[in-house]
């Protein structure tokens, strides 16, 4: 998922309701959420995306490998931190 500012991401977090479970993007987005809310067996990442991400809300926005980007920069959270691995260009 992406969002063309910090501003962006800002008020897209604090006026995501979560009782409702979806986000702006299409139902073939797979959030960080479905995959820690996915028990089973098979899914060993449940268990480090909580720990990584307790927010549930903030799990929303992240893809399956914990990633967003805000204003052309790439986040990944990882064990070892957050990281800005690349700044795209449009």
């Amino acid at each position: 998922m992406s969002f063309e500012s910090k501003d962006a991401f800002k008020k897209a977090l604090d006026s995501y309701d979560i009782t409702k479970g979806e986000t702006r993007s299409s139902h073939s987005f797979s959030s960080a959420n479905n995959i820690y809310n996915d028990f089973s067996k098979e899914n060993t990442n449940a268990e480090q995306i909580g720990f990584l991400v307790p927010d549930e809300k903030f799990r929303h926005f992240l893809n399956k490998n914990l990633e967003i980007i805000v204003n052309d920069t790439l986040y990944r959270i990882t064990k070892d931190g957050t990281f800005l691995p690349i700044a795209l260009t449009r």
